[in-house]
């Protein structure tokens, strides 16, 4: 029996299959667990990839301010933000 049958009923197999799934159909992008900022409780290079996409204005004004500080800046204040709310 080829080892491929005898893992088919693995969870690992479809955790895979279902991560490939919405990679190929959804648009998704599959990122490691190290990715993940956990004081935040969010994916940071995905959110400023998103900002950089959706609000290219505001970004421009926050590179125009902070220069290479701004990612920083912006996760300082987003975490500002969510604590006093």
């Amino acid at each position: 029996m080829s080892a491929k049958k005898t893992n088919i009923h693995k969870e690992i197999v479809l955790e895979d299959h279902l991560v490939q799934q919405l990679c190929d159909t959804l648009g998704y992008q599959e990122r490691q667990p190290n990715d993940f900022d956990r004081k935040l409780a969010l994916d940071t290079d995905v959110l400023i990839e998103f900002i950089q996409q959706t609000q290219k204005d505001e970004w421009g004004k926050l590179i125009a301010q902070y220069a290479d500080s701004a990612k920083n800046e912006l996760l300082k204040q987003l975490e500002k933000a969510m604590k006093s709310r």
